[in-house]
């Protein structure tokens, strides 16, 4: 058997082993352990080195998570279609949060992807509930907190300005034990009731990969600003803070409030949480050589969030040094995310070819074929369209048939049922003179006289 065949079925066999009932790489690792020095030869996982075994077993996880990123995407748009018939705070509310879920199952997938591992998102899950609660104990404290609530009442839009303020003294804040603090995050114990988490901008290994991986950011405390902002996001969202993701050239932040309203600030989180208005946020734009524009300022959608985390970890992974693996994992998460993007989807192909995955390219082949095939029936179809559309036009307007003029007698028949030869739009260059034209408009018939049909009017162009 050659080596690809053989290599597919045995790709094929771990893949129906990790996607069975207990749905977990953990099992198909176990399989190929337990029968590799086994397994008799018609075995289809017998394939010759535990070399390849680890390299499948890589395979079935990240197509794993791929596999349950679309997932999460298909729950979050039946979320979207069932919320698009209710109206009101409540729904707002409800959509907020399912996508904020989205968002925190999409950047654990990609976590997961980053530590070519099978933990539990549980334990990540269960610090954000955590930090929720600590949080939500001091907004109960806070009497700026209380006092804004307050005043909603009466007005249409809260402040929720103090309450932020509170949420980045936590996460961002200086804590008052550092070694207590470091035991307790990812412990199942209760956080310390003072001070803050310490957590900040990693500065020193910003392109580190760990940066994307949310495990990560909660055991070392520093992260990027795009994993800080799904971070106080995902906390905010559990304390009942309505946050936006705002994704601005080469830096990301967070906001709460309606544009322009008195209420609107952004967090810098990886500046230690400060609260920007939007005139500080546009002053820094400018500082970073960057032309304001509103919609530099609007929010970010989810999708759009995890896509850019694939494309930083593209720049990581893309070197040097080029870790070519794990930028072709890294380009398959992001075509979930976006299936149509055909810049990723070129990129994938020369990187699979790098990689020998020569079925990830016969894939892309195929979709670019089936979409240029698509493409060009539809620009079939408008021109038919057009082409239609044109002589309905023609066939209700009174103009001229403008014919091609030989020097001739203008074709016998009666001029209400001939069709006109040319149509509104198109050049016509004369037999005789040899000058070119556009048509405009046409006649039903002749309607000038016989000195300017047989007129050289071409001979001269300047006197014409």
């Amino acid at each position: 058997m050659a080596w690809p065949t053989l290599r597919s079925e045995s790709l094929d066999a771990l893949c129906a082993a990790s996607y069975g009932p207990k749905t977990n790489t953990t099992q198909a690792a176990w399989s190929y352990q337990h029968l590799v020095g086994v397994c008799v030869s018609e075995d289809p996982l017998k394939i010759g080195n535990k070399y390849f075994g680890t390299i499948a077993l890589r395979h079935v996880h990240q197509n794993r998570n791929a596999d349950l990123m679309r997932k999460a995407l298909l729950r979050k748009g039946r979320t979207d279609e069932e919320g698009s018939g209710t109206s009101g705070e409540a729904r707002t509310t409800t959509l907020h949060r399912a996508r904020v879920a989205f968002l925190e199952e999409g950047a654990c997938r990609i976590g997961s992807m980053i530590e070519e591992d099978d933990a539990p998102d549980y334990d990540i899950t269960d610090a954000y509930d955590r930090m929720a609660a600590e949080v939500t104990r001091r907004l109960a404290l806070d009497p700026d907190v209380r006092a804004a609530e307050s005043r909603a009442g009466s007005d249409s839009e809260v402040d929720y300005r103090p309450a932020l303020r509170q949420l980045n003294d936590f996460l961002f804040g200086p804590p008052t034990d550092e070694e207590e603090l470091e035991r307790r995050l990812l412990d199942p114990r209760e956080l310390p009731s003072t001070g803050g988490l310490g957590i900040s901008g990693n500065r020193e290994d910003y392109y580190s990969e760990n940066n994307s991986s949310m495990r990560h950011v909660l055991k070392s405390r520093k992260g990027i600003p795009i994993s800080l902002a799904v971070l106080q996001c995902c906390v905010g969202t559990r304390c009942g803070i309505p946050i936006d993701m705002v994704g601005i050239p080469c830096h990301f932040m967070t906001r709460c409030g309606r544009d322009d309203s008195p209420y609107e600030c952004y967090s810098n989180n990886f500046d230690g949480g400060a609260l920007l208005t939007r005139g500080a946020v546009i002053a820094m734009l400018g500082s970073m050589l960057v032309d304001y524009h509103p919609y530099l300022l609007r929010p970010t959608s989810e999708e759009d969030v995890l896509f850019r985390m694939c494309k930083n970890l593209m720049h990581v992974y893309n070197g040097p040094p080029c870790l070519k693996g794990k930028l072709l994992w890294t380009l398959n998460m992001a075509l979930t995310l976006q299936p149509r993007n055909t810049f990723i989807r070129q990129l994938r192909s020369r990187v699979a070819l790098a990689c020998e995955q020569f079925d990830l390219i016969i894939a892309d082949s195929e979709l670019r074929a089936e979409e240029d095939g698509q493409a060009m029936l539809q620009r079939a179809v408008d021109l038919k369209a057009e082409q239609s559309a044109q002589a309905s036009l023609q066939q209700r307007r009174p103009g001229a048939v403008t014919r091609q003029v030989t020097g001739h007698d203008i074709a016998p028949g009666d001029p209400e049922e001939r069709e006109p030869q040319f149509h509104i739009g198109m050049q016509v260059l004369h037999t005789k003179h040899n000058f070119r034209g556009v048509v405009y408009q046409w006649d039903c018939k002749y309607v000038s006289n016989q000195e300017w049909l047989f007129s050289p009017q071409g001979a001269d162009m300047e006197a014409w």
